[in-house]
């Protein structure tokens, strides 16, 4: 879902996901998985690579890279906002990645997916079983690399688990991403 709003003649536009992810394993990213009609917005394909530092790159299959918002013209990332309910006895960290890609349109090409904002939430307790705390977390991305996006690339949520020492987390939630538009572009 995409929003369009101005302040201080400044145009903006909000992004937004669902996402939702069960029993995550430690070091490896989650993605969205096309072929889960039941729940559709279920982050269960994982990708071993491990980046941890931003402008770290990853690759996979075009096949998951539709599963993004579209930025619709060019844009700098702002804000990311996430918010989202752990769920069930876990001890550990949830990382919540934002990747940039440029789509790449061929059949079964490998697409290369760029880490331009991370935040983790450490130390997920949980009591009991079944039980859910729900967060809050709204930064800024690190302004020391390009936060440049042109119309047509891609949004990527990745799930990342770590550290987990009783259970694997479960977490639902939601993210946004605010984009200030470049230059005199409207929606």
């Amino acid at each position: 879902m995409a929003h369009t709003f101005q302040r201080q003649n400044r145009s903006y536009i909000a992004l937004n996901t669902h996402w939702e992810a069960s029993s995550m394993v430690d070091g490896r990213v989650y993605l969205r998985d096309l072929d889960s009609s039941s729940y559709p917005f279920k982050y269960d394909v994982t990708d071993t690579e491990d980046p941890t530092a931003l402008d770290d790159t990853i690759s996979i299959t075009n096949y998951f890279v539709g599963l993004g918002p579209v930025v619709p013209c060019d844009a700098t990332l702002i804000k990311v906002s996430h918010q989202f309910a752990e769920v069930g006895n876990v001890d550990g960290d949830v990382v919540l990645k934002t990747f940039h890609s440029t789509p790449v349109h061929a059949s079964n090409a490998f697409q290369t997916l760029t880490l331009k904002h991370q935040e983790g939430v450490n130390a997920i307790i949980m009591g009991t079983p079944i039980n859910r705390k729900a967060y809050s977390i709204t930064t800024g991305p690190d302004t020391t690399i390009d936060q440049g996006w042109d119309a047509g690339d891609v949004v990527i949520l990745g799930l990342y688990s770590a550290n987990a020492t009783l259970g694997n987390p479960s977490v639902e939630g939601s993210t946004t991403w605010l984009f200030e538009i470049k230059g005199n572009a409207t929606q």
